[in-house]
């Protein structure tokens, strides 16, 4: 049984009939709203199962809101009609609060693409998602998709190898780990145990947001590349919805070598009743480029042994 948190009511925010509601909806954490439940059908097939049944699922908009959001405001999207009239009139909800209009983005292009130096421009002839490619269910499809990319071109495709051989290279480079060093290469870890704390979880979807947004537009949807990459960004933005739902709710306990953020690593380290040396601390940014600049170190590294192996020679 769950054990449930002091009484907190949801708020219901948006009431939208819908002819596909069932008997049978459940309530769920939200992957289109933050701090949020609603009814709808849209939810990964997994919380189907006796595990996901137990964490994400639930008969009313209560105990949705008392388990997913203990800590919080919680907001509820209700799709079922209102089947009879309250005795009473039910006030109409309050409306949330108008967010403060965003400073519009002006479009800027890099001077190389601009300039002519690049002979067909800047355009994108595809998108391709890394995260696929290392799937390996999804993976020898696109590897097949940069394959015919580099087809079309003719200063390329006279070095091709053959198309049969195209899911070998895919096999021996991802599935038996034959390539360079990639975020699946550390022994004993998997992507998985790397977290990121709640706010920063909140920027990603943000950012997911706006991207999606934009590349939706009727400036962008009749484009090949754009609708793909916007399959793409729906589909992560699920991913981090979710995580972020875990993170909130304390489903995933966050711990002092995950990605926390100034804010939440003050936060975790006051609870711990300790003092940060100001000093001391690195800041999120100065822990990336460090990071990128080992990884350079290393890739540079290789490239040496490689040439020394050659004997100087290219």
């Amino acid at each position: 049984g769950r054990n449930d948190p002091p009484p907190l009511p949801p708020t219901p925010v948006i009431i939208e009939p819908d002819t596909s509601c069932q008997d049978d909806s459940v309530w769920h954490p939200s992957l289109v709203q933050n701090n949020t439940c609603d009814n709808t059908h849209e939810y990964p097939t997994e919380w189907n199962t006796p595990t996901g049944n137990e964490t994400y699922l639930f008969e009313s908009a209560y105990d949705c809101c008392q388990y997913t959001f203990p800590n919080g405001t919680c907001l509820t999207v209700d799709i079922c009609p209102t089947l009879a009239p309250t005795p009473n009139p039910t006030p109409a909800p309050t409306p949330p609060p108008t967010p403060l209009p965003t400073q519009p983005e002006s479009a800027s292009y890099d001077p190389q693409c601009t300039s002519g130096r690049i002979t067909n421009g800047c355009t994108p002839v595809a998108v391709v998602s890394a995260e696929k490619l290392r799937d390996f269910t999804d993976g020898p499809a696109e590897t097949t998709r940069i394959a015919n990319v580099l087809m079309k071109d003719t200063r390329i495709s006279q070095y091709m190898i053959s198309k049969e051989a195209w899911g070998c290279i895919w096999t021996e480079l991802i599935q038996n780990g034959k390539g360079i060093r990639s975020v699946t290469s550390r022994e004993g870890w998997v992507e998985s145990d790397y977290n990121f704390s709640g706010p920063m979880l909140q920027k990603m979807i943000e950012e997911l947001d706006r991207l999606i947004t934009k590349y939706s537009s009727p400036s962008w949807n009749t484009q090949a590349n754009a609708n793909r990459l916007v399959e793409l960004l729906v589909e992560h933005r699920g991913l981090i919805q979710i995580e972020y739902n875990d993170v909130t709710s304390g489903l995933r306990r966050l711990e002092e070598r995950d990605f926390l953020g100034p804010d939440e690593r003050s936060r975790m380290y006051n609870m711990e009743g300790r003092r940060l040396d100001e000093g001391n601390q690195a800041t999120d940014l100065e822990y990336f480029m460090a990071l990128e600049q080992k990884m350079a170190d290393m890739k540079r590294s290789e490239w040496q042994a490689l040439y020394s192996a050659k004997g100087g020679s290219e």
